[in-house]
């Protein structure tokens, strides 16, 4: 209500209307919608990126949960009332997301794998070596 004080309404006659504010004439497109989506999300991945058809569906969804915060993983179902022990089924470390991607001991064999796979060097985790990462993984193991 705090947003209304102060601004004048300009009330006509007739019905209201909803207006799509991404198009020029107000009406809803599916691209326009994916268009306010793209550009949103991270420039890491692309939505064509994550939903290509070279890929498996399982890997696009597990990419799309991944970048949307949507794993169900244990420290994300405890603050939703879920009672666990939580532990990381590779080295019993709490489940964080954190953990899962970045500082458990078997992620980071993997991580090294796929750095001398894609012939990157591993430091700063930039967005552009990861994106790199990313490019060489889907041209070398999902090229089906």
């Amino acid at each position: 209500m705090h947003l209304l004080r102060g601004k004048s309404l300009l009330l006509t006659e007739g019905n209201d209307e909803f207006a799509w504010k991404e198009t020029t004439d107000g009406s809803f497109t599916t691209s326009s919608a994916i268009q306010v989506i793209e550009n949103k999300s991270s420039p890491l991945f692309s939505r064509r990126m994550i939903w290509s058809h070279k890929l498996p569906k399982k890997v696009s969804i597990f990419w799309w949960k991944l970048l949307n915060n949507a794993l169900p993983l244990d420290d994300k179902l405890q603050t939703t009332g879920f009672s666990l022990a939580s532990k990381c089924q590779f080295c019993t470390s709490d489940e964080t997301f954190e953990h899962l991607f970045k500082d458990c001991s078997l992620v980071n064999e993997v991580w090294i794998f796929f750095v001398s796979v894609a012939h990157l060097s591993r430091s700063g985790h930039s967005e552009a070596v990861a994106k790199r990462m990313v490019a060489q993984f889907n041209r070398h193991y999902c090229s089906w």
